[in-house]
């Protein structure tokens, strides 16, 4: 069954590693709206380790399926290294496939609208998840934990700074309250 036809919407979307795509009805395949599309990431179990693979994630506008209105409905596909699913692909140099995650809005509409967006998500998936666009994704993701590790590091030396000023101040307290109670017990002398 073809896939409903799309195109690029790039300035739509403004989150770091999206886009938009507009979607237009065929005469084969009877599918409208428009859809954000974001890269993401997914954990898989990997010789027991768990691992990141990419992900897509889809947000629907205004999506009408052989003319019945869906709404906006979400959905994902995501890349399941060495195993079978909708579409066998290849991302950086892994064999694998692609799993989709229909809502429950996309799987109770019937089988034929159902492969029609399969179809979509698919086509649009791995257009998507391009050996490039998906190293780049992963490299802005570090570069976002770095980040996020480094203002960690900085507000964990400010509390530190914090605490020694806190633990000086209690010293002193300690020594000048010591030096009270030391003075209470000695009889004055004449």
């Amino acid at each position: 069954m073809p896939a409903p036809a799309f195109t690029p919407q790039d300035q739509a979307n403004t989150a770091a590693h999206g886009t938009a795509f507009n979607i237009f009805a065929t005469d084969d395949a009877p599918v409208r709206g428009r859809v954000f599309v974001d890269m993401s990431e997914h954990t898989v179990l990997i010789d027991g380790r768990r691992e990141s693979r990419p992900a897509v994630e889809f947000r629907f506008f205004g999506l009408v399926v052989d003319g019945r209105p869906l709404g906006n409905p979400r959905c994902r596909t995501e890349f399941h290294p060495f195993s079978a699913g909708s579409a066998a692909m290849v991302s950086l140099g892994e064999p694998g496939a692609l799993h989709l995650i229909l809502g429950q809005r996309l799987t109770d509409i019937g089988d034929t609208a159902t492969t029609l967006l399969t179809d979509l998500l698919t086509a649009i998936s791995v257009e998507f998840l391009t050996d490039y666009g998906v190293a780049r994704y992963r490299h802005w993701a570090a570069e976002q934990v770095r980040l996020q590790a480094s203002s960690l590091y900085e507000s964990a030396r400010g509390l530190e700074q914090r605490i020694r000023q806190v633990n000086v101040q209690a010293q002193a307290d300690v020594d000048a309250s010591y030096a009270l109670l030391a003075s209470m017990n000695r009889p004055l002398s004449a």
